[in-house]
């Protein structure tokens, strides 16, 4: 499996403006459910930042993580550009976040999650690093119920991108998030709309992977086709991705 740090180096730039990424009811969606009122976020594997900018006016400082180089930059020039006063970048694995324990009034992490090589860590990180009273928010998309879909599901984003490590169900994360501490308040489960190529480009997938993920979306079958449920919108084809937002107190 790939570093995330070789397959984001180069492409940081496209994430700010990927309609994914920025889109902007997704991103509405986190502060109608956390309501936040100050204190210190941590949002970690920011990416180009976006959900660091959404709770930046909320809160007393946003700290924004990552482990990739340019997208930190991004994020900080961003963040210049928008005059967000109170938004700080820091280097930080997931597993082990440089911050003292009970010191955070809440971590965020969105889209992110399925690269970590240990996401439990990543958990428990976050539980001993929030203060008693503060919560967690993590968004990511996750796999199907039905094992055979699931893994055909994680083979087709694995091979877009190396570093995919695994989309964790929504029962898994409510039992991971459960096992270290939280207690789970609310969970959403939503569709997000993939243009193939575009979500093929932004990832500058080699020509050759590129007919495979064509062929794995085309061909696929059964509860894997059902997950998908390709259309096409105005002459190009999409696939859909299940998402889970998970809201969490400690």
């Amino acid at each position: 499996m790939r570093d995330p740090r070789t397959s984001f180096e180069p492409v940081a730039a496209d994430y700010l403006t990927s309609a994914v990424h920025a889109n902007p009811s997704a991103l509405d969606r986190m502060i109608e459910v956390v309501q936040p009122k100050g204190g210190v976020v941590v949002d970690v594997a920011t990416g180009a930042g976006h959900t660091a900018y959404t709770f930046a006016p909320h809160v007393d400082r946003v700290i924004a993580t990552d482990i990739t180089p340019a997208m930190l930059k991004v994020t900080r020039d961003t963040a210049r550009q928008r005059s967000i006063g109170n938004l700080d970048v820091v280097f930080a694995l997931a597993e082990a976040l440089p911050f003292q324990t009970h010191s955070l009034t809440g971590i965020t992490c969105r889209m992110g999650a399925h690269h970590f090589n240990d996401v439990p860590a990543y958990i428990a990180e976050s539980y001993r690093a929030i203060k008693p009273g503060g919560w967690f928010l993590l968004i990511d998309t996750i796999g199907d119920d039905d094992d055979a879909a699931d893994e055909e599901l994680d083979h087709l984003e694995r091979v877009r991108d190396p570093s995919h490590r695994r989309n964790f169900r929504t029962r898994e994360w409510k039992d991971m998030a459960t096992q270290a501490g939280f207690k789970v308040q609310q969970t959403e489960e939503g569709w997000k709309d993939i243009e193939v190529e575009d979500w093929m480009e932004r990832q500058r997938v080699p020509d050759k992977d590129r007919i495979h993920l064509r062929e794995v979306i085309e061909g696929a079958k059964g509860k894997f086709a059902e997950y998908l449920h390709t259309e096409m919108v105005d002459g190009k084809k999409y696939f859909h991705l299940k998402e889970l937002l998970l809201f969490a107190t400690k």
